[in-house]
């Protein structure tokens, strides 16, 4: 074919330039298949304009020149395969090889831009493997900080796993069937400025990450189809991506389940749950960590209920607000789970009844055979994209605990803003040993998984620090997340090859030590990779990943969100963060008020965390804003003092707190397990941190530090335990 098209190429060009172009739009509508979006909504000017592709396959360019019906010149570099689909190209559109390395590689893309036509560059150094946007090549963001063509963003979905991408390779799980989307979206220029000549390494770096960062923005709304829908519809949709016989579930009973299995159970669960709820009713979910937990949720959301997650480490008090504020009546659980915790009574006074799973095997031949029948022939209806999709509580920091409420928008876009920064795949094996019931252990380490084909062990408690790590190792594990506090308790117990192959650990809930990133480094070669979030925000607001990192800071924030920081009278660094996005809950439920939601002023969210972002946007939280103490008129960090005692006396919780004071307004106290703390050596260590003599504590308290269940410190219960441990010794 190309031996004939080259002799008519000599002899009637035009001709031959049509009938290539023909060809290539027939090969790629029957082998791709491409679903295109975006085009018919942006207006294409006539002049030359710039297209900047995301790149999965060696068919990228080829797909592309056949849609786009205009002259374009493809930008490939030197070590683009040549294969036959780009020899195809090449009699319909110029194909430009371009080597990154030689100084003068952009001549030709400045040449074609004022020659009038419009240039497709793939700024990305190798074809992707996963979800992510790769690295980005620096001499691709010199190029188009230059540029003053409009600019648009290709993305492509889907032929990264067919035969032309690199992912059929690379990974053994690869997806079954997946759609080859195409999104055009216009392109953000005014992120894309030099702040220096090119010829600095910094300033090419900054310009490259600026690049880099606006690609996996666009890249995350261009799937807002995927997250804009039902859990359960997602769910449906992974077990065809992925296979119904991908394994995706495990627990300590060690039984695990593939999606077919899972999808089934999970129905039959739900044809039980329903003659005893209604549409719509919230319904409390009282486990630990385990498959039933996952079936009764999934279950629930297969037939419009809404899962309420009960915390059970809260004590019996809590737990009747929790009802009450969410009007929760029917608790899913283990009958077997609820006799040890003692929790029998707790709709005491209240109509309320408990529906236990452990008497589901009991289920007869029937259920099971209608459980695995499609949907579609119940003639199903789901809930919409915004409607409510689970209610969790927060720590009651501030009182009774508040109902947080999520959607199925909110939570599935965290988990797709997640996956926008790591590379995770179905070949990944992850451990969740954080309680359901915390959204941490909810969505980015459970609900993510299972969307996206990864295979998931659900443990019972972080607190085995002995078990997780010989489990780490047994089932090779290549994704964990832990607190500083449980990341420590886990290496005391660790053999330096259990975390073998370990590829991203990843830490949260609390501020990581120095020490530990240290500790990890040294003793198993594992970089941790710090980030932040709140259940207000499902949870995950800054992530550090393999292409963002930056020890000490929390990371960059994630796609999709917008960021607010609001000055904090007499704090010098960072401020209030407020943050909007898609993933931000629809709004609390106040004990005084139950079942009524309050949604967030404007779509804002108070964190109420004072935060200091840097100009590459890298985070760092300097505390939380009631975890500042006002002495003498000046504004002290807690967390700073923190900071020193923790490298004075390594390996044991601490914490500085302030209590009333009638002269000063305030005074601070070191809350220590140290038997004998030398507090003149703290306050040496303070001068050395450059720190004034009033951020020393005068006076300290040997106590035991009391622990949330995702091992960060209980503030609220503490700062009780030191002023009752106070008045006892001033009526001494």
């Amino acid at each position: 074919m190309f031996f004939l098209l080259t002799k008519l190429q000599k002899s009637f060009p035009d001709f031959t330039e049509s009938l290539a172009r023909f060809i290539c739009q027939v090969l790629v509508t029957f082998f791709f298949r491409p679903r295109v979006r975006g085009i018919a909504t942006i207006d294409l000017p006539q002049e030359s304009v710039v297209l900047i592709s995301n790149r999965t396959s060696r068919a990228d360019a080829a797909i592309l020149g056949a849609l786009i019906k205009r002259p374009l010149t493809l930008v490939l570099d030197r070590v683009w395969p040549e294969s036959r689909l780009v020899k195809l190209l090449s009699f319909f559109q110029t194909v430009l090889r371009v080597d990154y390395d030689k100084p003068l590689a952009g001549q030709g893309v400045s040449e074609a831009l004022a020659a009038g036509s419009s240039v497709v560059i793939f700024p990305e150094a190798v074809p992707t493997i996963s979800e992510v946007v790769m690295k980005v090549v620096d001499e691709a963001a010199i190029w188009l900080c230059g540029v003053q063509a409009p600019i648009i963003y290709v993305d492509f979905d889907g032929p990264q796993y067919g035969y032309f991408g690199d992912a059929k390779n690379t990974i053994v799980h690869r997806p079954k069937r997946s759609i080859n989307r195409v999104t055009f979206h216009p392109f953000p220029q005014d992120t894309l400025v030099l702040e220096g000549p090119p010829a600095r390494l910094e300033v090419r770096r900054r310009a490259s990450r600026a690049l880099h960062s606006a690609m996996v923005e666009l890249r995350f709304w261009s799937r807002q189809e995927e997250f804009n829908r039902n859990l359960w519809v997602s769910l449906i949709d992974a077990k065809n991506r992925f296979g119904g016989s991908k394994v995706v579930l495990e627990d300590i009973a060690r039984k695990p389940l593939n999606y077919r299995q899972f999808v089934a159970e999970a129905r039959r669960w739900a044809s039980l749950f329903a003659p005893l709820t209604r549409p719509g009713e919230p319904v409390g979910l009282l486990f630990v960590n385990g498959i039933p937990q996952a079936l009764s949720m999934f279950g629930l959301w297969s037939i419009g209920r809404v899962p309420v997650f009960l915390n059970y480490s809260q004590g019996l008090t809590l737990l009747k607000a929790s009802l009450k504020t969410a009007q929760v009546t029917t608790i899913i659980t283990s009958g077997a789970f609820i006799k040890n915790l003692g929790l029998g009574d707790i709709f005491e006074g209240t109509p309320g009844r408990f529906i236990d799973t452990d008497l589901f095997s009991e289920s007869g031949t029937l259920d099971r055979i209608r459980s695995y029948i499609p949907d579609f022939f119940f003639d199903r209806k789901f809930p919409a994209a915004g409607e409510t999709a689970a209610i969790l509580f927060t720590s009651g920091s501030e009182g009774l605990p508040k109902g947080v409420v999520h959607t199925h928008r909110s939570l599935l876009s965290n988990a797709y803003q997640v996956v926008a920064l790591h590379s995770l795949g179905p070949d990944d094996i992850i451990i969740n040993a954080m309680p359901l019931f915390h959204t941490m252990g909810l969505n980015p380490l459970f609900l993510l998984p299972m969307l996206f084909g990864l295979r998931s062990f659900l443990y019972i408690s972080p607190l085995h620090a002995h078990t997780i790590p010989r489990l780490a190792y047994e089932l090779k594990a290549t994704f964990i997340v832990a607190s500083d506090t449980f990341a420590n308790a886990w290496a005391k117990e660790a053999h330096q090859a259990d975390f073998g192959t370990i590829k991203f650990f990843l830490a949260g809930s609390e501020q990581i030590k120095a020490k530990t990133h240290e500790l990890f480094l040294r003793e198993f070669g594992v970089r941790i990779l710090e980030g932040y979030g709140v259940s207000e925000a499902a949870p995950a607001i800054f992530l550090n990943s393999l292409y963002y990192y930056r020890c000490g800071s929390c990371g960059v924030k994630v796609p999709g969100l917008e960021l607010m920081i609001e000055p904090v009278e007499g704090v010098a660094q960072g401020g209030i963060l407020k943050v909007k996005g898609p993933n931000i809950m629809s709004g609390y439920l106040f004990s005084d008020r139950p079942g009524v939601l309050v949604p967030p002023k404007d779509g804002w969210h108070d964190t109420g965390d004072i935060v200091e972002i840097d100009p590459d946007g890298f985070g760092y939280i300097r505390g939380r804003f009631k975890r500042f103490a006002k002495i003498a008129g000046e504004m002290i960090s807690l967390v700073t003092i923190e900071d020193v005692v923790n490298k004075l006396w390594p390996g044991q919780p601490q914490a500085v707190v302030a209590v009333e004071d009638q002269r000063r307004g305030e005074r601070l106290v070191l809350v220590t397990e140290e038997q004998s703390p030398d507090l003149e050596k703290l306050r040496e260590a303070i001068r050395a941190e450059g720190l004034p003599d009033f951020y020393s504590p005068r006076h300290f308290l040997c106590l035991k530090i009391p622990l949330y269940p995702v091992g960060k410190i209980n503030m609220p219960k503490l700062l009780q335990d030191v002023r009752e441990v106070l008045a006892g010794q001033a009526k001494n």
